[in-house]
């Protein structure tokens, strides 16, 4: 008896950590860092999350683009994310989305402890 329910326990536990990988799913618009920077004025900075566990990272402004990608992964409420070129690298840390807002464990601007944070686009 204790088998079966070890066999389901485990199983939820699976299916509770896929949901919550799908549930990060998406593409995301940056609203600002905790520090207060914001994109500047004609600015897009937006991250996609694919159920694959890749992301994709752009970031346009007038005359210029700059783009990146990587892997992610999450556990629990533990975001991490491997930047493939920017200077960000491997990133991890609490992340919580709620209500289309995504906060993130890095400030996408600057260095340094903090956080950032996206909203849902769409």
């Amino acid at each position: 008896m204790k088998t079966k329910w070890a066999t389901i326990a485990a199983a939820l536990a699976v299916a509770s950590a896929a949901a919550l990988a799908q549930s990060v799913s998406g593409t995301f618009g940056l609203v600002r860092d905790s520090d207060g920077t914001t994109p500047k004025q004609g600015a897009t900075v937006e991250i996609s999350f694919f159920a694959d566990g890749t992301f994709s990272l752009s970031a346009v402004m007038p005359g210029e683009r700059v783009t990146d990608q990587g892997t992610y992964s999450v556990s629990g409420r533990t975001i991490t994310m491997q930047f493939q070129e920017l200077d960000k690298g491997r990133q991890i840390g609490p992340y919580v989305l709620s209500g289309g807002i995504l906060t993130l464990p890095f400030k996408m601007f600057s260095d340094g402890p903090g956080a950032s944070t996206w909203r849902a686009a769409g």
